[in-house]
């Protein structure tokens, strides 16, 4: 019972205050109304301007880092290309020169004379049993070994590492 005069409360309150703003807006002069329909208006299009323009800013922004994304990603490209560039310059460089051909020679017929298991016993002897530590291994020349493989290796490595860096 108490919801039911509480809602017709504020239904009767609604409607006198509607009524007390309408009362008071038709007894006002044309020289009070105009000023404020206008200042309304202008309000009304000052909003609607104002959120049009804040999403034009935002798909500027968007734009602008999208354009700034692909402007970085193309001159990435454009590096690494080069590098493949390089890269490939460099290789066909090392192909034709003597002393990598023969160097290649004499490494395969070096590691034709070593037993079946090649690769695990180069390993053992190059990385296993090499005194430097790791990040540095590359820089052991000449296994203790004695093998035709490792006189091979301490002739062209110093050479050939030179390249490499």
């Amino acid at each position: 019972m108490t919801n039911n005069r509480n809602a017709t409360m504020k239904t009767q309150s609604t409607k006198q205050l509607k009524n007390s703003l309408l009362s008071q807006l038709t007894q006002m002069r044309l020289s009070v109304k105009l000023p404020l329909a206008i200042a309304g208006f202008s309000l009304i299009c000052g909003g609607a301007v104002a959120i049009y323009s804040q999403g034009q800013l935002r798909a500027s922004y968007e734009k602008a880092a999208q354009t700034e994304m692909s402007l970085t990603m193309q001159a990435k490209s454009d590096v690494f290309a080069e590098f493949l560039d390089s890269l490939v310059d460099d290789v066909l460089a090392l192909a034709g020169n003597p002393f990598v051909i023969s160097s290649l020679a004499e490494f395969t017929q070096s590691w034709n004379e070593l037993d079946e298991n090649q690769t695990k016993y180069l390993q053992n002897i190059y990385i296993n049993q090499n005194p430097n530590p790791s990040g540095k291994k590359s820089l052991l020349d000449n296994a203790t070994d004695k093998s035709q493989y490792s006189r091979v290796h301490a002739k062209y490595h110093p050479y050939l590492s030179d390249i490499l860096q």
